[in-house]
């Protein structure tokens, strides 16, 4: 017999919710919560960026027709500025993909409403856009995003996978860890 729920604490806590029942918790669920506790860890100015940048587009045509001409000028494909979903697990790794791809015409369109003063927030997303640091932690959330969407996309199977959780989740461990770590270190230590 199968039950299926979220892993809240009134479905699956200690005090009146169902009891002897071995809980697997939704692997999909739980990597994006370490996602979204890993990025707290991120400077608050490259998620405030994006946010702005996801915002100023979300407001009306009338910005994307304008930003349609630096999109011209700076010579990249016409893609609209994707946003993270508020539900969608792990979405924000589409919307950093696509600011990358129009990094410069962004930083051109948002110099020139620094110029002509249409937007009060154009000056903080310009200056934010052209820190130093703005391309590195975007490349890194590209970096990272990317190995916890291969990691989530393997459990939205049609078939049951649990047997491969542990394996996966080891492997994931070991890909980060790698990043910081001697790699013999790695390959001979325990995830664990």
């Amino acid at each position: 017999m199968g039950f299926c729920s979220d892993t809240c604490n009134v479905m699956f806590g200690a005090n009146h919710s169902i009891s002897n029942i071995l809980a697997v918790k939704c692997s999909c669920h739980s990597i994006h919560l370490v996602a979204s506790k890993a990025c707290r860890m991120l400077p608050e100015e490259s998620k405030i960026t994006v946010r702005d940048i996801v915002n100023t587009f979300s407001k009306g045509s009338a910005r994307r027709r304008e930003f349609s001409a630096f999109q011209d000028f700076a010579n990249i494909s016409k893609h609209v500025i994707l946003s993270p979903g508020q539900t969608r697990w792990l979405s924000l790794e589409a919307s950093v993909l696509r600011i990358l791809e129009q990094l410069p015409a962004l930083i051109l369109y948002f110099d020139a409403e620094l110029l002509d003063e249409k937007m009060k927030d154009a000056a903080n997303t310009a200056y934010r856009l052209r820190d130093p640091r703005t391309k590195p932690l975007l490349l890194f959330l590209k970096y990272a995003l990317s190995m916890f969407n291969e990691f989530n996309t393997v459990f939205h199977s049609e078939k049951p996978l649990l047997y491969e959780l542990k394996k996966r989740v080891f492997s994931l461990i070991k890909s980060f860890a790698s990043n910081f770590m001697h790699t013999n270190h790695v390959r001979s230590t325990h995830p664990s």
